[in-house]
């Protein structure tokens, strides 16, 4: 490819990429050169983002596993044509009003982070410094820890729980359309402790003691000894009865202990922390139920815990929202972006008489 060509992915999953080359070089076979005649290389690579030319490339992939558009297809698609000054114009017109569009989605990108960090340093402090700004507060003797409310006690987390277990391995051959509930990592997130109930998986489990083992109850707590180390949810009545897989860790907290507090704790940066210094593996850290077990837990009276778990639930509703009204944004932006792109180079926008914001303030012609 050369300088100003488009290079533009013709597999399915990069339908909707392209680049304008700055400089040339060699590509690989899963993109296509497209290189533009009589009109202006950056307008052809803003018709390719399109949905009137993806669209169409896309009713033509071909291929099972990797579907594919072919060069034969595609050269036989038809392109808005104008003048080769019309078609600078529309580009520098796109360039202009993307940049802003650009710019606003990466600010409320930027906002949704910082949500996101804030929401995490609200767990963090509730589980670990309290509710009370005013508390006593002594050493905690650990490190990682620093200082706690002086009336709280520190102890390992095998001290909370009533027993701490996986699932089996070899669950596979136990798969079926309909059944109990198979719990898998895939049904855990960091940014909450309720199941995620997607990409679900059922089991008919064999009879006996290993099927009773892994069988989850409501108020248990499951978590993540692979992956995402200790990503956590609190057993509700939509998985209760189902069943963990062997990269789970399923928790039943002793009556004493409320299990959304521990579930938060076990999210706080100070359980994380913990959790990663105890992995072991090469590519692919894990934990042991012994790592879970020996958790440092930092421990409020029972009425405080449940005291923190409701103030943590009432702020991470709070932070939802303002999540996603900024992801609800952002897809209305993109979604200005595409029909903007689109409505310029099929010329329902007529861009002939537009000049830049610093052209026209200069007085000089476009």
């Amino acid at each position: 490819f050369k300088d100003n060509d488009v290079l533009f992915g013709k597999l399915r999953p990069y339908l909707a990429k392209s680049w304008l080359a700055s400089f040339s070089g060699i590509c690989s076979s899963e993109l296509l050169v497209l290189r533009a005649k009589e009109i202006c290389p950056k307008f052809l690579q803003y018709y390719t983002l399109t949905d009137e030319f993806i669209n169409q490339v896309d009713s033509s992939t071909y291929g099972s596993k990797m579907p594919r558009a072919s060069w034969e297809f595609i050269s036989l698609l038809s392109i808005p044509k104008c003048s080769f000054d019309l078609s600078i114009k529309i580009a520098n017109f796109l360039d202009h009003e993307t940049a802003q569009i650009d710019t606003l989605i990466a600010k409320q990108e930027k906002l949704i982070e910082l949500l996101k960090e804030k929401r995490q340093a609200v767990i963090s402090h509730a589980v670990t410094k309290g509710l009370n700004p005013n508390v006593s507060m002594k050493d905690s003797g650990v490190e990682w820890l620093g200082q706690v409310p002086e009336h709280w006690t520190v102890k390992p987390n095998k001290y909370l729980l009533d027993f701490v277990t996986s699932g089996s391995r070899g669950w596979a051959q136990y798969y079926a359309d309909t059944g109990s509930l198979f719990f898998r990592i895939a049904n855990l997130t960091r940014d909450t402790i309720e199941p995620k109930l997607e990409s679900l998986q059922f089991v008919e489990p064999p009879q006996g003691s290993e099927g009773e083992r892994s069988k989850i109850k409501v108020g248990d707590l499951l978590i993540s000894i692979t992956a995402d180390l200790g990503s956590v949810c609190v057993a509700d009545t939509s998985i209760g009865n189902g069943y963990v897989s062997q990269h789970i860790a399923l928790c039943r907290p002793q009556k004493l202990y409320d299990s959304r507090w521990l579930a938060y704790y076990i999210l706080s940066d100070t359980a994380k922390e913990q959790l990663l210094g105890s992995g072991y593996g090469g590519t692919k850290i894990q934990l042991s139920l012994e790592d879970i077990k020996e958790l440092v837990v930092v421990v409020p009276s029972q009425e405080e815990q449940r005291e923190i778990a409701n103030y943590i639930n009432d702020k991470l509703n709070q932070f939802e929202h303002l999540i996603n009204q900024a992801y609800k944004f952002v897809g209305t932006l993109r979604e200005r972006r595409i029909t903007l792109i689109s409505s310029a180079v099929t010329g329902k926008i007529d861009v002939r008489n537009w000049q830049h914001p610093n052209e026209a303030k200069t007085g000089l012609s476009s």
